[in-house]
């Protein structure tokens, strides 16, 4: 162990992280330098098993600091440790340091540690649902980082990532770790790039291989959800004249996914695409002369491509060709000679061609009506992942097309349809819980929360309708409006609760609400998080840490027992606890504190305090170290949520 008060300016990570807003960027920037020490140990055989917040500090220069490098340390670390460690604690692994990892990754975005895996896995048990809150994966740059993450934490070890190369592809920068001795006792003297340097030209060796032999049986590549690394690939697959990887590289400058927008490269990909025979290609640059994106109106270019991609037997250049006869886009409109080509490239097992096949039945374009081959159509694109014939399943099922009416079956094709990226299915879905839907069948309860969900997604993918309705949300969900109706709810569920004696309220006392609060006499209900709350803040009186635990396994409060010491997030999310219903909390100005439950094991016999008090600049209080035996402060009992 090495101390770090020896070194001027060093703050631990935890605080610094109280202290600074830190974006995803900058933590992954933070964490880059421990990436590539943890993948050094990893290859040497090496776990680290020592990954926890308070092993962490920072210098003034934002550089993340080890303060212990040693593999003598114990290998359980509460909320750090996965599942296997508690059932064997020499079972370290690689994949126990990702799920330690994870769940550092997890607290620093956050602000709070990750449920533990031992209560997590208790639930999974008894047959509950899993506790742990994953991170909300978001689309875009950092979707990576998100699902890094979440993929860690995971229960199971296989389902875990089994190195950080997806996180530093994030970043283009190269830091190195500093730490604060030489690691003789775990590595030999060799530097550390010597060791990594079959690695290196093994992963640009893969890099090159993966990004060369692109699948050609599965049409065009997909621009959908792309991550930085994806388009690295395709622009080193189409520098060495992968036609599929041109193309695509042509709609990514196009539409400016993960890249700057420049209609001129756009416009050189396609045209080196096109040359190599890409129909998708062409059809694109048919569009882009049509329209003039970019480029002058050109209608006799925009034919020529046309006509070029027609020439070609493949499945792209027919269905192409089906749809342009369909629209009458460059040739004349005719029903026929479309149905002819769809049906062709529909029994080549082409996604697209079978669902307009089951659009002309649907319409009687073509060829007679019939809404059963139609569905039959339908159903056989939407299982390869049309989005279209999913959603027009859904309309078939809503508005009883030759099939019974069912809304439940129509509302799962338009959740398929809009998972595939279709704002008009997720338009539908908005409309569903905007304005609810009830029948014998099915019963959709008017739900402002997931219509925002769907119209909001709609409205990225440009849709009019969409934004339309947000307006609408917006001026129903007035905020007094919710405030009294929220209120009106909570005191129905008080009355209630009160005649079933769930919570053992006294006969005599009537139950007030305060804000979030609800005071029930000798305890407190916080409505966010269904926690119950000690009332007197010093009924208690001073203890230690192995005292106060004592103390709330025997506290009985109106008749409930089962009460526990709250932990550090939890206190945090009550404090300063000064007004009514809680009673005689230290004021600010005293310097007193209250016991967690957690134990700190970076030193023999600490614990984790919170304390109640206010430093110049900190308004939050803040979780301190010390003697889980010798110091002696408060103790505000919590009882977990009742059903």
């Amino acid at each position: 162990v090495y101390a770090v008060s020896n070194y001027e300016g060093v703050v631990s990570l935890q605080k610094y992280i109280e202290n600074k807003s830190l974006s995803i960027f900058k933590i992954i920037i933070l964490f880059n330098p421990l990436f590539s020490f943890i993948t050094s140990l990893h290859h040497k055989g090496i776990y680290y098993k020592n990954l926890h917040l308070s092993n962490f500090f920072v210098d003034k220069k934002g550089t993340l600091i080890l303060s212990q490098v040693t593999n003598n340390y114990p290998a359980i670390y509460e909320y750090y440790s996965p599942i296997e460690q508690y059932l064997d604690e020499s079972n370290v692994t690689i994949k126990s340091d990702i799920y330690a990892l994870g769940a550092l990754l997890y607290e620093v975005e956050n602000g709070y540690p990750p449920v533990d895996s031992k209560e997590r896995q208790k639930a999974l048990n008894e047959g509950n649902a899993d506790p742990l809150k994953l991170l909300d994966v978001k689309e875009g740059y950092f979707q990576t980082f998100y699902t890094f993450v979440n993929q860690a934490l995971s229960m199971t070890e296989e389902e875990r990532p089994s190195s950080f190369l997806n996180l530093q592809s994030l970043l283009k920068v190269k830091e190195t770790i500093n730490r604060k001795k030489p690691l003789e006792a775990l590595e030999e003297k060799k530097p550390i790039r010597n060791s990594l340097l079959p690695l290196v030209v093994i992963t640009f060796i893969s890099f090159v291989f993966y990004a060369l032999i692109l699948d050609h049986s599965k049409g065009k590549i997909t621009t959908n959800n792309l991550s930085y690394v994806d388009v690295l690939r395709y622009q080193w697959a189409g520098y060495w004249g992968n036609d599929k990887a041109q193309n695509a590289l042509g709609t990514l400058y196009a539409n400016g996914i993960q890249i700057k927008r420049d209609l001129k490269k756009s416009l050189e990909w396609y045209k080196k695409a096109a040359k190599q025979g890409n129909i998708d290609a062409m059809i694109h640059l048919s569009t882009i002369y049509k329209n003039g994106r970019g480029v002058p109106k050109n209608r006799e270019k925009s034919l020529a491509y046309l006509k070029l991609a027609g020439k070609e037997e493949s499945i792209s250049s027919q269905r192409h060709m089906a749809y342009n006869y369909y629209i009458g886009r460059g040739v004349k409109k005719d029903f026929t000679k479309a149905f002819i080509l769809a049906k062709k490239t529909a029994e080549r097992n082409d996604a697209y061609s079978m669902m307009l096949v089951g659009y002309m039945y649907s319409k009687g374009d073509g060829i007679g009506k019939n809404h059963t081959l139609a569905m039959q159509w339908y159903l056989k694109a939407a299982k390869l992942g049309e989005k279209n014939a999913a959603y027009y399943l859904g309309r078939i099922y809503e508005y009883a097309k030759g099939v019974p009416k069912n809304v439940k079956e129509a509302m799962y094709w338009y959740k398929a349809s809009a998972d595939k990226g279709s704002s008009r299915a997720m338009v539908r879905l908005g409309k569903k819980y905007y304005f609810g839907f009830k029948d014998k069948k099915t019963n959709i309860k008017k739900d402002l929360v997931k219509a925002r969900y769907w119209f909001t997604k709609a409205k990225k993918l440009h849709n009019t309708t969409a934004n339309n309705y947000l307006k609408k949300i917006d001026k129903e969900e007035d905020p007094k409006e919710i405030r009294r109706k929220k209120d009106q709810k909570i005191r129905k569920r008080i009355l209630a609760a009160t005649k079933k004696n769930v919570y053992h309220v006294e006969k005599k006392f009537k139950p007030k609400i305060y804000g979030h609060f609800i005071d029930y006499g000798k305890y407190i209900k916080d409505t966010r998080t269904g926690l119950l709350w000690q009332k007197d803040g010093r009924s208690s009186g001073k203890k230690n840490f192995y005292q106060a635990k004592e103390y709330a396994k025997k506290l009985k409060l109106g008749n409930l027992s089962g009460w526990r010491v709250p932990t550090r997030h939890e206190l945090k999310m009550i404090f300063p606890a000064l007004k009514p219903p809680f009673r005689n909390t230290p004021k600010l100005s005293k310097r007193e504190s209250y016991w967690t439950s957690e134990r700190d094991y970076s030193f023999f016999d600490y614990a984790w305090i919170y304390h109640w008090y206010s430093n110049p600049g900190q308004t939050k209080g803040g979780a301190n170290n010390c003697y889980a035996s010798k110091n002696y402060v408060y103790v505000r009992a919590v009882h977990s949520p009742i059903n």
